[in-house]
């Protein structure tokens, strides 16, 4: 009979100083262990429970854990305390940031940029808040301050690019924007290929492109492929399997691949290769010479789209069809303040002659019930992009944030309404309701950081006035119908 195993003892905890114990907490956060970050300074707490150090440190645990607006408060406590910590300041911008408080944000970032004028990454912070509040000749100074102490720095040279293309100075902005893939987790575009990357001159072997950014930005600069065919000897797409069947037509000879694999038997005879939104700056776009067809240059299937509008029609008989999304990819860096509340865009379901259809997929197709019946929900019947290509074109109108639905609405020629929020992406430019890379869309712009109520009032009074509109002009073409017979 063996003996009884001894009782287990724990071991004692070991006592570690304060700045250890704060050097360890966020070295567990930084990987992403927020609860053993949260034990470690509980243990901090105990000895010294009135450390500003404390109040940084669950700051960030705060944010990472997406709940910004204790991170916001606990910032506020920690630079109170401390308040001569630029990087502090930097931390507080972030998180004032991605909470929507811009004017907290902008005054963090000039209090960091104040505190250490000789470290460019504060300079970067303040350049991104300055453009997020549609300040762009501060955001444009800001970048160069800091390319003056890091010319290098790859955000510093985004941000600059985005707030001159935002702005319309395109020549100016495309070397800058060719830092965007030295961005900090952008992964590389493509293996080593053995071929030169393209500039636009025009070669006699075959060029590959490759669709290197979103959903959006693909259908977006996809309108340059013909152009980049003339130039080359053949040309081949390598595009998501989502995107392959969109953009075909585009292509001479369909040669889209959909994986690397299917391009590696093609590499030793490529003559170059470029990523798809590297295509503008090769064609040295101007606003003025942005390759937009009002018709567009994507089309859906004549046949789906009747279908479509047979099904549309029947659920709405007489009224305007209008489909809407109000959210898109939660992991965009700016998706807290382009993606609006389902219930904050209720004004547009209360216009008389309209029907609304959710053409929303994701978690937040959920949330249709805040805007109409569920039979006008339509996410869940539209699995790929060439079917929402054919309910668009069924579709008198488009509302949309800025997403993908946005960018292939206007590339088919169909009539959409983009909602905005303040400091938008550069591709929407500054002040204006028109849009230079789709004519007839039309844009609505956010006063407010995040203010979804002023919004759905714009959108909802220009939605009646159209409705309005287009009642009456029925009315005469009837009346003039009636006076003929």
């Amino acid at each position: 009979m063996s003996a009884p195993a001894p009782p287990c003892i724990p071991e004692p905890e070991v006592p570690l100083p304060l700045s250890e114990l704060l050097r360890l907490a966020e070295a567990e956060r930084a990987a992403g262990r927020s609860e053993a970050a949260a034990a470690l300074l509980a243990r901090a707490e105990a000895v010294a429970p009135a450390h500003p150090g404390l109040a940084q440190a669950r700051s960030l645990i705060a944010f990472q854990q997406g709940e910004f607006a204790r991170a916001l408060a606990l910032s506020a406590a920690a630079v109170a305390a401390e308040p001569n910590r630029p990087g502090w300041w930097r931390n507080r911008c972030t998180i004032a940031e991605r909470a929507g408080d811009y004017a907290a944000a902008l005054e963090a970032a000039e209090r960091a940029a104040a505190l250490d004028p000789n470290d460019a990454d504060l300079w970067h912070a303040l350049a991104v808040v300055r453009y997020r509040l549609e300040r762009t000749d501060g955001a444009e100074a800001a970048a160069r301050a800091a390319l003056r102490l890091d010319p290098a720095h790859p955000g510093a040279n985004v941000i600059l690019a985005e707030t001159l293309l935002q702005r319309g100075d395109f020549a100016a902005a495309w070397p800058y924007y060719e830092h965007r893939f030295r961005l900090r987790g952008v992964p590389p575009v493509a293996p080593a290929l053995g071929c030169a990357v393209w500039n636009g001159t025009p070669i006699a072997g075959r060029l590959l492109v490759v669709a290197d950014q979103g959903y959006g930005d693909a259908i977006q600069f996809a309108r340059y492929l013909p152009w980049a065919a003339g130039r080359a000897g053949a040309i081949t797409l390598l595009a998501t399997p989502e995107l392959a069947p969109l953009l075909a037509p585009l292509v001479p000879g369909g040669d889209i691949r959909t994986g690397w694999e299917a391009v590696a038997a093609d590499c030793p005879g490529l003559a170059a290769w470029i990523p798809l939104s590297g295509l503008p700056r090769c064609a040295a776009t101007l606003p003025a010479t942005i390759p937009a067809a009002p018709a567009g240059y994507l089309r859906a299937e004549p046949g789906a789209v009747a279908a479509w509008r047979a099904r549309l029609a029947a659920l709405a008989p007489g009224q305007r069809l209008v489909g809407v999304v109000w959210a898109g990819r939660a992991t965009h860096p700016n998706d807290a303040s382009r993606s609006a509340p389902a219930a904050s865009l209720a004004p547009l379901a209360g216009v008389p002659g309209v029907a609304l259809f959710g053409l929303q997929h994701g978690p937040a197709a959920a949330d249709w019930p805040a805007l109409g019946p569920p039979e006008r929900a339509l996410g869940a019947d539209i699995s790929d992009f060439p079917t929402l290509a054919a309910a668009l074109t069924a579709l008198d109108l488009l509302i949309s944030i800025d997403s993908a639905p946005a960018h292939l609405a206007g590339a088919l020629g169909v009539p959409a309404w983009v909602m905005l929020p303040l400091g938008p992406d550069w591709r929407w430019g500054l002040g204006t309701a028109a849009c230079a890379w789709y004519p007839g869309m039309r844009l609505f712009r956010m006063r407010r950081p995040r203010d979804w109520t002023g919004m759905a009032a714009m959108v909802a009074a220009a939605l009646a006035d159209q409705a309005a509109i287009s009642a009456r002009t029925c009315a005469a073409e009837a009346a003039a119908s009636a006076s003929r017979s």
